[in-house]
């Protein structure tokens, strides 16, 4: 389905970015990645050595651009792999040409900031930070909020009644000014940053999980696990946490980007990590203060953007793809070989249509040629409306079984491309619904609609179909809404839009319910 495909791009593409900024230290340094000195092979970005180990006399931590190093790297035929951005985010960058903020060069391919730090080197850093900040935010809210919505929604009763108050009352507790008392009483880390938000943002999930397990708590299968002698901690664990867990899940994303768009907001205001660590927020408040360098608002906004399309395109298509109402039914589509009959406008063979167990149509055939009129009679639920579907070139989404031929204008049907269906009802087809309230579209007068059914058509076709179908109420009310007209006049307009392209077939249903006896007549006639 198109919503499980954009799920895995959204996905894949987050989750390669995330291995990308994984491992920033190896991407973004001052120090080699790889050190090979006197035969043996190291890595200062994670040793970090001092200038002793290198041969020099200071016990410090060797700065590798300094030239008194470099000299006796040089001197003992040492080899370095330097990362792909010779940059610490933390600190400013040796020899700085002009006075920072610089604009991008060659050697700073986003410039420096206010500081002289290489951006591109803060911005892998930060985005490696914001993506575990969203991550760590999402699985505690899921720790705290699953457990206690799902025990909420099985259990009902006074426990959720309980449950619903104590989480009114924490919720009544301003976030912004808790996180305003932590930052002046200590300098909040990544985890109690994390835990900070995940205390309150729990209580969406909470929310969202006992709204499903409420739902899921009143279905037959829940009851005959009762009714066998489950007991509740078994019909939670077993029955109800299943069911619930998919929809819950599909919302993830969303807390996730909801963490990002939260730790930017809080080190914007300055409530966030402690000061100079590398985060997009932190670039945020850095260009809000250098309006003079567009870059710096330029690197962060676009990360930040970019993750928060990718997440939300992730929760979006999550919902979808979970959401049984809109995923399609696995089909078996059979076509069954024919030849294209030229005389025949429709020509059904053999039609086979299933939904799970019931099969809707079995073995319908039907050959309609050019100015015939052909009427479907049969009994509520016989297979008129579906297989009237079928010759509209609307196959049931939710059809498990779908065989034989169907030929539109000489064009199969059945296995056909979206793209094709659409341009086959486009060209050859006029559809009447049961329903014409339905049809037609509650924002727009219904003139509008007719004109624009007509497209580049001569007004002249217009006052013949007004005329034809004793439409005159539209002159009158040119600015008629669907709903300012009868059910007879909502018909004869549907039937007007039907036929305004002269269409090589019309399929009706039921286009005779809603007119006047007279009107009825001319229709069939």
């Amino acid at each position: 389905a198109a919503a499980t495909r954009r799920a895995w791009r959204a996905g894949v593409l987050l989750a390669a970015l995330a291995l990308l900024v994984a491992p920033a230290e190896f991407l973004a340094n001052d120090r080699p990645v790889l050190l090979w000195m006197n035969g043996a092979l190291s890595s200062p970005v994670l040793s970090r050595p001092t200038e002793r180990d290198l041969g020099g006399t200071l016990p410090l931590p060797a700065d590798f651009h300094d030239p008194l190093v470099a000299r006796l790297l040089a001197d003992q035929g040492a080899w370095a792999l330097w990362p792909p951005v010779r940059s610490n985010p933390l600190d400013p960058v040796h020899d700085l040409e002009g006075t920072a903020p610089t604009p991008p060069s060659a050697r700073h391919w986003l410039g420096t900031d206010e500081q002289g730090r290489d951006v591109l080197a803060r911005l892998i850093w930060g985005t490696r930070l914001s993506l575990g900040f969203g991550l760590a935010l999402t699985l505690l809210s899921l720790a705290i909020g699953l457990p206690l919505g799902l025990v909420q929604g099985t259990l009902a009763g006074r426990i959720d009644l309980i449950g619903q108050r104590l989480t009114e009352i924490w919720g009544a507790v301003p976030l912004l000014m808790l996180l305003m008392i932590l930052s002046s009483v200590l300098a909040p880390g990544f985890w109690v940053l994390a835990g900070a938000m995940a205390a309150f943002t729990w209580m969406g999930v909470a929310a969202f999980t006992r709204t499903e397990s409420l739902r899921l708590r009143h279905q037959d299968f829940v009851r005959s696990a009762r009714a066998a002698g489950a007991s509740w901690r078994r019909v939670m664990l077993r029955h109800v946490l299943p069911n619930a867990l998919a929809p819950v899940l599909a919302s993830a994303p969303f807390l996730f980007a909801g963490g990002l768009t939260a730790l930017a907001g809080l080190d914007l205001l300055g409530l966030g990590l402690p000061a100079g660590t590398p985060s997009l927020g932190e670039m945020l408040a850095q260009a809000r203060n250098n309006l003079h360098a567009p870059w710096l608002a330029g690197a962060a906004v676009g990360m930040l953007t970019l993750l928060l399309l990718l997440a939300t395109q992730l929760g979006q298509a999550l919902r979808d793809a979970l959401d049984p109402r809109l995923l399609p039914a696995r089909r078996a589509e059979i076509p069954t070989p024919t030849t294209p009959d030229p005389a025949a406008v429709l020509a059904i063979r053999d039609l086979h249509l299933a939904f799970g167990p019931v099969e809707a149509v079995r073995g319908a055939s039907l050959r309609i040629g050019r100015g015939e009129a052909v009427a479907l009679l049969g009994d509520s639920g016989g297979g008129k409306s579906a297989t009237a579907a079928m010759a509209a070139a609307l196959p049931p989404p939710q059809a498990t079984r779908l065989a034989g031929s169907v030929r539109l204008d000489g064009v199969e049907i059945i296995g056909a491309s979206p793209g094709q269906l659409k341009r086959l009802r486009f060209a050859a087809l006029g559809m009447v619904f049961q329903e014409p309230g339905a049809a037609l579209n509650p924002t727009r007068p219904v003139l509008w609609q007719l004109r624009e059914a007509i497209g580049a058509q001569p007004d002249s076709r217009l006052e013949e179909l007004l005329a034809g179908l004793d439409l005159a109420v539209l002159r009158e009310r040119p600015r008629a809404f669907p709903h300012e007209l009868s059910g007879g006049q909502q018909q004869r307009a549907v039937l007007a839009m039907a036929l305004a392209r002269d269409p090589m077939l019309i399929i009706a249903d039921e286009p005779t319910a809603s007119l006047d006896p007279a009107l009825r007549g001319a229709v069939l006639r």
